[in-house]
């Protein structure tokens, strides 16, 4: 077994060669040879070929699956049921998945969709189907199915029987009497029954096994159908010709029962080999004759000149030997002998074209050693550029995660970038929205301060005319706005409108007369009794803008200091008369 075993791994190294141009067929059929005498198990034939599946090199892989398609249409149910186990179909889906190469891929979902079309109607091989269906599922795509290629019918050896008697005389098995098997009907029997050894080609069974009497009168002697059918056809031929002695005569012609003699041609190889080696070294000049002789008939290719030549120079080298033998054995000289000196002359002037020949033969073998050794180098180059498609595919697929990752680092930084400018636009627009409003709170303060001084303007000009008539040329003054109160703040959006009354201050007639330290105290002049009155009267402003007395300079009299305002009086009075209110 283990010996086998080897053999069946060299065979199987030798046909999935990654160096072969195309299938090596003798190889494969010598596998298949193998597994159908059952001296391979299938399910030791499959893992071995399974290990070759998963080579590097495609092309080992595509003679993988070549060996592995011929094994499957040739060693017949065993291999089947071994083939279609659900751990040999996962290791199939994992190949299609794995695998970087397209070819091998392609060829497996062929072979894949084959044997599931030719084994859809055995339910023990469900195995492969589910495969079939998930392989679908995950997005595969199968080619176009040909029912061609799932013919699978092939003859195989049945499975051994197992009984305590014989089959035939029903003798009981023991120690004595032993158990043996025929290997064409699989039935169990005794050592009388099976003492027959034949070959069984339809089983694929080259070589002598045990068989039964029965299974060997089968094999050995024509069937009753092909009996029945020479009778019929002999009965169809007219009594006249079966009477005659042409048909008596032999029908195949004798040139091709010549060659389909298988005995004559194993003799004829016999006897030449033998006449090879049986060769008698005084003559060295026979040998390469012979070989050159064989080489051509290997070959199929025949020169006749050569062919002659080579007749010629056999013929008189072996006259020229037997009467050298002959003279010796009679004790005669050589020198006197005219046909040997005749024939010496021949051969030697036969040599130069020997020698010719020999050169032709010799710069022929050159030739084709250099073409073989160019074939090495065309198988080791093509063995270099696999590897070196390979290297480049790995490159370019680095290449391409490089080129990716550096996009989606450039991606990144940009991205990075867009968020700081949006957070400075963000800071920006923030910026922009306070400036907005310190502006609208300056304006309102500016709006504020304008209006308190119109407002203070108006009743300094009041203050300068009596308390019992106003001014002349003037309408009262109104000095607050429709809607409005002083003492709410003032927005932008609403500002006062001219014309409109609203709260008025008391006129100067109706203010209350000063107090009496107001009236004790010197007259310095009507801006200090009207500044004093203008403090003391309640406004609607006093609660949001509170007022303050003029500041007091040190070190200056209190006369210069309220008679300061005096050099502007005309002015003020002036200002005054032209402030007026629309009613």
């Amino acid at each position: 077994m283990f010996r086998t075993g080897s053999n069946f791994d060299k065979l199987l190294d030798k046909a999935t060669s990654h160096l072969l141009m195309e299938p090596d067929w003798p190889s494969i059929l010598q596998l298949c040879d193998l597994i159908r005498q059952n001296d391979v198990l299938p399910k030791y034939a499959l893992n071995a070929v399974k290990k070759k599946l998963f080579s590097q090199n495609q092309h080992t892989a595509l003679y993988a699956l070549q060996v592995l398609e011929s094994m499957v249409k040739n060693c017949g149910y065993p291999l089947h049921e071994e083939l279609t186990t659900r751990p040999f179909c996962d290791t199939l889906f994992e190949l299609a998945k794995t695998t970087p190469h397209e070819n091998v891929r392609q060829k497996l979902l062929e072979l894949i969709q084959a044997w599931n079309f030719a084994f859809r109607k055995s339910p023990k091989h469900v195995a492969l189907k589910d495969t079939m269906i998930l392989m679908k599922s995950d997005g595969f795509k199968f080619p176009t199915f040909r029912e061609s290629d799932a013919m699978f019918s092939a003859d195989s050896a049945p499975e051994w029987a197992d009984g305590d008697v014989c089959h035939r005389c029903r003798i009981t098995f023991g120690l004595l009497q032993r158990k043996h098997h025929c290997r064409a009907c699989g039935q169990v029997f005794c050592g009388q029954c099976s003492q027959k050894t034949t070959t069984l080609p339809k089983y694929g069974i080259e070589k002598e096994v045990r068989v039964c009497d029965a299974c060997y009168d089968q094999a050995t002697k024509p069937s009753a159908a092909s009996k029945a059918a020479a009778e019929k056809q002999e009965s169809e031929l007219p009594p006249e010709y079966l009477n005659s002695s042409l048909a008596q005569q032999s029908q195949t012609p004798p040139r091709k029962t010549r060659y389909l003699n298988r005995s004559y041609w194993e003799s004829v190889n016999q006897n030449e080999s033998s006449e090879v080696r049986a060769a008698s070294p005084s003559a060295p000049a026979t040998a390469p004759v012979t070989e050159t002789k064989l080489k051509h008939k290997e070959n199929g290719v025949v020169d006749n000149d050569l062919e002659d030549f080579i007749t010629t120079l056999k013929s008189q080298v072996e006259i020229f030997i037997n009467r050298m033998k002959s003279n010796s054995s009679r004790g005669r000289s050589i020198a006197n002998d005219t046909s040997v000196q005749t024939l010496f002359m021949n051969i030697t002037a036969m040599h130069s074209k020997l020698l010719r020949y020999i050169q032709q033969h010799d710069d022929s073998r050159l030739h084709y050693e250099r073409l073989q050794d160019k074939l090495t180098q065309v198988k080791d180059a093509r063995a270099a550029l696999d590897d070196l498609r390979d290297e480049h595919r790995e490159k370019l697929r680095r290449e391409a995660e490089e080129a990716e990752r550096q996009r989606q680092l450039q991606m990144a930084h940009k991205l990075e970038i867009m968020r700081k400018k949006k957070q400075e636009y963000l800071q920006y627009q923030r910026q922009l929205a306070l400036q907005r409003i310190q502006e609208q709170e300056r304006e309102m303060q500016m709006r504020q301060e304008h209006q308190k001084q119109q407002y203070l303007m108006g009743y300094m000009g009041a203050n300068q005319f009596p308390q019992s008539q106003p001014p002349p040329n003037t309408a009262p003054p109104q000095t607050a706005y429709h809607g409005f109160q002083y003492g709410q703040a003032m927005l932008p959006q609403s500002a006062p409108q001219m014309g409109h009354p609203g709260v008025q201050p008391p006129m100067p007639h109706q203010m209350p007369p000063p107090p009496p330290h107001f009236q004790q105290m010197p007259n310095y002049g009507v801006h200090q009794i009207a500044n004093q009155q203008m403090m003391s009267l309640p406004s609607p402003m006093a609660g949001a803008i509170p007022m303050q007395a003029p500041p007091q300079n040190p070190g200056v009299p209190p006369q210069a200091q309220i008679q300061q305002p005096q050099q502007g009086e005309k002015t003020e009075a002036r200002t005054a008369e032209l402030i007026s209110f629309d009613d």
